[in-house]
């Protein structure tokens, strides 16, 4: 039964949300043939601004994964749903709720603002060299672990990859990927392409249409090429690494997979091409030329960007030095 609500929880937080403005509309509509319409306004506006909210939190944050800070968007938006719905002649029965909104306002930023210092000192505090998953753990142990937050600390690593950061002791534990790959032949290539794309499309759309559409596309082609210098970066500074815990898969801001050794069924070399499409076969190369088929005894988490995740069976990896990889992953499966 609890189940079954959860999974209704949202699509009856939608329906009953449209109930009430549905209702709230049909009674603006005949403010004017009432005795005391200001009396009656209010009593729409304690429905949008106050029992919309009311619904939210009892449907979608008490007792369920949301995390209350959510709501303070919802106090806001409906607000804003408010306006829209009283006539001009009404809306001073809102100030009094104004006055709630800009508390819950306040009080969110606050919340937020000590969330980004716990953010702050929880990567400081992580030992972790790879510094995506410190700030996955940072971001986890702050706000929670999820979907968003996985997003989040994704998006947080772009500029801190482009610009330098995080770049990892190299030992005879580590496998660089990405020289052997190709990658940065074709990465020139792709951005010459996007400096072309993104002067030509800017100079059409605020010529044939407006500056605002030429300023998103303007952002939107400035953090693209930034994300595949990021990714290619992230490609040396987050090589594949084998330990006494285990091997640890990467490509570049794309893929991760934490495998343990004794999950390792067997390691299969691969032509050019085998393997691909197959079921539970995931490609970790960065431009899907894999080498070898790393086998598992059991499905494995794979964790993508912007906090997409995969499960797969088998993964495609392939690396610059590939004698010493055979060598060293033969061996620590032989000592697991």
């Amino acid at each position: 039964m609890t189940a079954r609500l959860g999974r209704a929880a949202f699509p009856l937080f939608v329906l009953l949300t449209l109930g009430v403005y549905a209702a709230a509309c049909f009674v603006v509509g005949r403010l004017g043939t009432v005795p005391s319409p200001q009396l009656l306004a209010g009593a729409v506006a304690v429905d949008l601004v106050v029992l919309v909210p009311a619904l939210y939190y009892a449907l979608l944050v008490r007792g369920r994964q949301r995390p209350a800070i959510t709501l303070a968007p919802v106090v806001v938006l409906s607000m804003v749903g408010a306006y829209a719905v009283l006539p001009e002649a009404y809306e001073g029965v809102l100030g009094p709720f104004e006055i709630g909104v800009v508390l819950v306002e306040a009080a969110a930023l606050t919340w937020i603002g000590l969330r980004i210092r716990a953010v702050v000192r929880a990567y400081r505090a992580s030992g972790d060299a790879d510094l995506l998953e410190r700030l996955r753990g940072a971001f986890g142990a702050a706000f929670g672990h999820g979907f968003a937050m996985e997003a989040a600390a994704a998006e947080a690593s772009v500029p801190l990859y482009a610009f330098g950061r995080g770049v990892e002791r190299r030992d005879a534990t580590t496998f660089g990927y990405r020289q052997r790959s190709g990658y940065a032949s074709v990465f020139a290539g792709l951005l010459i392409g996007a400096a072309v794309e993104l002067a030509l499309g800017h100079f059409l759309l605020l010529h044939y249409w407006n500056a605002t559409a030429a300023g998103v596309h303007l952002a939107l082609s400035v953090y693209g090429a930034l994300w595949l210098v990021a990714d290619l970066r992230a490609m040396h500074a987050r090589p594949i690494r084998l330990g006494a815990r285990g091997l640890v898969v990467r490509c570049g801001l794309r893929w991760t997979a934490s495998v343990p050794l004794a999950q390792i069924a067997e390691v299969r070399r691969l032509e050019r091409g085998s393997y691909a499409g197959t079921d539970g076969f995931l490609d970790l190369t960065p431009l899907g030329a894999a080498r070898y088929a790393i086998v598992l005894r059991e499905p494995v988490r794979v964790r993508g960007p912007l906090g997409i995740t995969r499960v797969a069976l088998r993964l495609g990896v392939d690396v610059d030095d590939r004698e010493r990889f055979e060598r060293a992953l033969a061996d620590a499966i032989g000592a697991a």
